[in-house]
């Protein structure tokens, strides 16, 4: 639904197990460039483990100058996984001429965003959504067991019973990523 073609420049908004699940299917498609953009250092490791060309903290840099010095010369697809109205803003702003903004992050129900709709209209945009349906999951496994799509990479730890009160807690720790609970 991206639109993503071999040779494709796409940025990714979110590093959370799905932000990185569609870095690597954009490296996938063929994207010859992909950016992260995420606060949380971790994150933006495993994101480079995984195949990231950068990663940009987006609370500390100019991310359109971080693109244009990493080489991103035009921004085909823009894909939202963190479901946040100023992210999905911000994913409008950084997108090339005649580029997809795939808002993947889910919203709350009643939250809207601003749309300059000129910025739209000047630069060709395809605004996109898209819902989970259940013809996915069997090709997600097949991705994952043939070793195209890496998800161990994505696990920060695993750990038993007695740290589950502590990670659910602790929104520092949960930041880092996901963990696998063995009881």
């Amino acid at each position: 639904m991206c639109g993503i073609r071999p040779g494709s420049q796409a940025v990714v908004i979110g590093g959370g197990m799905i932000g990185l699940l569609m870095l690597q299917l954009a490296k996938l498609e063929g994207a010859a460039k992909v950016a992260l953009l995420e606060p949380v250092e971790e994150k933006r490791l495993v994101a480079a483990k995984l195949g990231a060309d950068v990663c940009i903290n987006p609370l500390q840099a100019d991310v359109k100058k971080e693109l244009q010095k990493a080489g991103f010369t035009w921004v085909n697809t823009v894909i939202e996984c963190v479901g946040r109205p100023a992210t999905i803003e911000q994913a409008i702003r950084i997108a090339g001429n005649k580029a997809v903004v795939m808002m993947f992050g889910l919203t709350k129900p009643d939250e809207t965003i601003s749309v300059k709709p000129f910025e739209i209209f000047q630069k060709e945009l395809e605004l996109k959504a898209s819902y989970i349906n259940p013809y996915t999951q069997k090709r997600a496994l097949d991705l994952i067991d043939t070793g195209r799509l890496d998800v161990s990479g994505m696990v920060c730890g695993t750990c038993g019973l007695e740290k589950l009160e502590e990670i659910l807690s602790s929104p520092r720790v949960r930041a880092r990523g996901k963990y696998i609970i063995c009881p």
